[in-house]
């Protein structure tokens, strides 16, 4: 757009020089304005959309294959299995570690509440409640009656 813009300029301009014309008859002509592009960022994530090409397809998944298909619903567990496998720790299930950010979430004083959105749950309940052992950190906290409680919250 922008070489027509100068080539319509440069030859009407010249015409009224040699007297072929007495004023631009262009000048009313609203020409639309050259956009640029703006420029991107080229994250590892773009290089590799880019890589791909036509191949690419924007699923809306944040974690793809190369492609941009999503991932398989089990490539994740087999994964963590041979990392597990591969690193040497007693064997734990991906889901095990759901449970222990829930468990620790909730030792550093995160209310059942905030465990279970933190979760997805639709209820504030822990699996397995009823004989649970407070976590030892707790354990003492729980033994404090309100009135202990209250003054070591005011105490400086």
């Amino acid at each position: 757009m922008h070489r027509i813009r100068a080539t319509l300029r440069s030859a009407l301009n010249a015409a009224i020089r040699e007297g072929l014309l007495r004023d631009n008859p262009a000048r009313h002509v609203e020409l639309p304005s050259p956009r640029r592009p703006h420029a991107q960022v080229w994250t590892d994530q773009r290089v590799e959309h880019a890589a791909a090409g036509q191949r690419w397809r924007d699923s809306g998944y944040v974690f793809t294959t190369g492609d941009g298909a999503p991932l398989h619903p089990d490539y994740l567990t087999r994964r963590f299995r041979r990392l597990v496998a591969d690193s040497g720790p007693p064997p734990v299930r991906l889901h095990d570690l759901r449970h222990g950010a829930a468990s620790l979430t909730h030792a550093t004083g995160a209310d059942l509440k905030t465990v279970q959105d933190l979760l997805g749950h639709a209820a504030a309940r822990i699996p397995g409640q009823r004989g649970r052992k407070p976590h030892p950190d707790r354990a003492a906290e729980n033994r404090k009656t309100p009135t202990d409680q209250a003054a070591e919250s005011l105490a400086p």
